[in-house]
């Protein structure tokens, strides 16, 4: 057995993929045999997953009291090469990315590529960030992602239209604005036809 740290180091200074090739001979008091042909099929260096490419984003679930934060699994090179074994997902709780905790993935390892936070606060900005274990380690934190506690506006009620002289006025009640201001409202007009 050789340590993937002493083919990573000097003077081998392998990295990950690349095909570790060998060539051996036997002694004896006699003396040394000839090297064997060098290997053309070999194990490839495996590494510490890398950072993820994307930062956690914000799911369909998030409501203006619990998020759900989706992460993209690692593949290709970013895996190290080995079995990703674990996502940590983690939070700030609001504290400006000073604070981190875990939701999943260190205490229990899991490859869920989700995960919801329940007990939010409406319209408070959160951060999110992950990172991936394989049977190195594991690697760095992505960037953070951050969601905010909000929603679309609810529905509006039944508008109201009256002429006021010579023309119409469409009233109604604002809506809940879950969390967000208001930008703008789309009136629609049904014609005589529809």
């Amino acid at each position: 057995m050789i340590p993937t740290s002493t083919l990573t180091a000097a003077p081998y200074l392998l990295v990950q993929g690349d095909i570790v090739r060998a060539r051996v001979l036997a002694a004896n008091i006699i003396g040394d045999s000839a090297y064997s042909s060098v290997s053309v099929v070999g194990a490839a260096i495996q590494a510490l997953p890398r950072q993820p490419a994307l930062a956690p984003y914000r799911g369909s679930l998030t409501t203006t009291t619990q998020i759900e934060v989706l992460i993209a699994p690692l593949t290709g090179v970013y895996t190290g090469g080995a079995t990703i074994t674990s996502y940590l997902i983690e939070f700030d709780d609001a504290s400006g990315g000073v604070d981190w905790y875990e939701i999943q993935g260190f205490t229990t390892y899991t490859t869920q590529l989700s995960a919801v936070k329940t007990g939010r606060t409406p319209a408070q900005e959160y951060r999110f960030r992950y990172s991936a274990m394989n049977v190195f380690g594991w690697g760095m934190s992505s960037t953070e992602g951050i969601i905010k506690t909000i929603m679309v506006p609810a529905k509006i009620n039944v508008p109201s239209t009256t002429v006021v002289g010579p023309n119409v006025r469409v009233k109604w009640s604002e809506p809940a604005n879950n969390g967000a201001a208001i930008a703008s409202y789309t009136i629609q007009i049904r014609g005589s036809d529809n």
